[in-house]
């Protein structure tokens, strides 16, 4: 057991008081937007024991077709598909769910994808990605959605 640092809600518990609240919102749903399979199984295999439901969409139609069914906490998405590029996905995902945030993962540069100008994600992680890094930006990005749909329902 690990040791626990006096006067910290949460402990030592990687995250700490974020993790808390993640974990408080379980499951969390995340649409992955990968061709490469390999690399979206990983994701899913290392998501799924933190309380993470991972879809993995390959295609713009499929990415359409979850997001009219299923309402998702986060999108994980490489910037470039074969049928699509990524401007043009990333208009889809926020025009069917304008709430939900997106992590982009690409090999690409930010100032090949304009990043962050684009506004249409909120977190970029460069290619190979460490799934740690991944996890814990995941966690931060709904732990601030909740925030940010907390205060509105308060101001309604």
């Amino acid at each position: 057991m690990g040791a626990v640092r006096p006067g910290r809600a949460g402990g030592a518990r990687e995250g700490g008081l974020r993790e808390t609240k993640v974990e408080k919102r379980l499951p969390i749903r995340v649409l992955m937007v990968e061709e490469d399979a390999l690399f979206a199984w990983c994701v899913q295999r290392y998501l799924a024991p933190h309380g993470f439901q991972v879809v993995i969409a390959d295609r713009v139609w499929k990415v359409v077709q979850e997001m009219g069914v299923h309402r998702f906490d986060l999108v994980i998405s490489d910037y470039r598909l074969g049928d699509s590029g990524g401007r043009e996905l990333l208009k889809q995902v926020k025009r069917i769910q304008p709430q939900v945030p997106v992590l982009l993962v690409t090999a690409m540069e930010r100032d090949e994808i304009a990043f962050p100008d684009t506004g249409l994600a909120e977190a970029y992680l460069n290619k190979p990605v460490e799934l740690l890094a991944l996890k814990k930006t995941a966690q931060r990005l709904v732990v601030e959605k909740d925030g940010r749909a907390a205060a509105e329902g308060n101001l309604s």
